[in-house]
């Protein structure tokens, strides 16, 4: 299945889904692979938890939160007002 998707011989892989409005992640699912280590999937949407649990997957693929966090569609009046 990885191969149809072109990523057959790759270890670093992440699939992530996410909503958003206005800024504040709503709810995050994501599953990956970092130097050959599989990681998730997890599925969130607690209020308190959403961001947190975005944050994991994003450092666990390597992404440093600051950078996780500079997303134009988290920024409020992104989609229009």
């Amino acid at each position: 299945m990885l191969a149809e998707a072109g990523l057959g011989d790759t270890t670093n892989w992440l699939f992530i889904d996410y909503s958003t409005w206005g800024g504040r992640i709503d709810c995050v699912y994501g599953l990956g692979s970092s130097a050959g280590r599989a990681f998730g999937p997890v599925d969130e949407s607690g209020r308190d938890t959403v961001e947190p649990t975005y944050l994991e997957l994003m450092s666990a693929f390597g992404v440093a939160s600051a950078d996780a966090l500079n997303f134009p569609p988290f920024v409020r009046g992104f989609w229009g007002e």
